[in-house]
Formats: C-alpha cells, sequence, structure tokens
C-alpha cells in the first residue's frame, strides 16, 4: 500500500529540498547562515519546482517555516472543505500551543471506539518532532492536504489515517530541536 502517490512523492521531495537550500528570514528565530548549504552541483539537481503543494510554507515566494497561527488556519480551512476530516486538539504544548490530531476516516468521526470499529487499520503520522527540523511537518500538511482534496484516490476506504503534523510545537516556533523545557 501506498502512503503517498508517485506524482506526489515526486513533487513533494524538491520542495522540501528546496526550504533547505533558498534564503529564509528569521521568522522562525532560522538563521540562515548557521546551516549548510549545498553546493550548486546539487542545487542545479534539484531546482524548486514550479508546483504549488499548497502549504503555508510551500507557496511561492515563502522565505519561512510555517508558523503555528498559520497551521492552524491552514487545518481549520482543510476541515471545512472534507469531510473525511475531524480534527480535535489533544492538548497543549508547555507555552499554551495546541497539538492538533486530524482524522481522515470515511466514517467521519474521530472518535476512538468509531474507528476501531470500522476494522481499518489505523496508520498514524507524527512530525516534526524536533523543532529545527520542519520538513516533516510540511509534508504531512502537504499529506493532509492530499487526502482532504481527495488525491489520494481510496486510501480511507482502507485505512485511517491520523495525522499530528507538529509534535514539538515550542521547538518549530523557536527553531530549536529541543521542547520548551530543555527536553
Amino acid at each position: 500500500m501506498k502512503c503517498l502517490s508517485r506524482a506526489a512523492t515526486a513533487l513533494l521531495f524538491p520542495c522540501l529540498v528546496s526550504l533547505f537550500i533558498s534564503p529564509i528570514t528569521a521568522l522562525a528565530k532560522y538563521d540562515p547562515a548557521k546551516n549548510y548549504q549545498e553546493i550548486p552541483a546539487i542545487v542545479k539537481q534539484f531546482p524548486v519546482p514550479n508546483v504549488d503543494m499548497g502549504t503555508p510554507a510551500l507557496v511561492k515566494d515563502k522565505t519561512d517555516f510555517t508558523s503555528q497561527k498559520e497551521m492552524e488556519t491552514f487545518i481549520d480551512e482543510l476541515s471545512k472543505k472534507s469531510p473525511s476530516l475531524q480534527v480535535r486538539i489533544i492538548g497543549q504544548s508547555r507555552q499554551g500551543r495546541d497539538f492538533p490530531l486530524l482524522v481522515f476516516s470515511d466514517a467521519h468521526s474521530p472518535a476512538p471506539a468509531v474507528l476501531l470499529k470500522n476494522t481499518k487499520p489505523t496508520v498514524l503520522i507524527m512530525a516534526l518532532q524536533h523543532g529545527n527540523e520542519p520538513a516533516s511537518g510540511e509534508a504531512a500538511l502537504a499529506y493532509a492536504k492530499s487526502l482532504a482534496d481527495g488525491k489520494e484516490g481510496n486510501v480511507l476506504s482502507r485505512v485511517n489515517v491520523l495525522i499530528i503534523p507538529r509534535a514539538n510545537p515550542d521547538g518549530a516556533e523557536n527553531f530549536t530541536r529541543d521542547l520548551a523545557n530543555g527536553i
């Protein structure tokens, strides 16, 4: 079973690579001067694609990673257009940021009992555990958009998909690896 369609994989990889080779502002306390820069020969192999992945950080001319507020707005917009998506806030970080859980199911319910009853396997995608490694969070949001837009075929007829796009929201906001308490 594929998690991402071949086309989505082909489009997503260069977008994520481009996040690390294009200049980025300090909105997420990110300092591009401290980041490794690819040599021109590698950059040439992975040009920034002319594709809109539709996530906050992967839009044309965006120069920073997705903020917590942008992520929450993005998820809210997805939930309004997709009946297969239910959103739950499963907790808050030490600094008070929400942990959204995106539940994709053709049962149209985030309730664990309902998901267990439909007897399908449940896939959990947990991203951005290290706050200074944003690629997984952007990939999770891109996949959520693809599911919400119905671009993944009938995958929800075979599995339930749970996505936590940001497991370390404080680290992401401060562009640090650790949690707010240093763990």
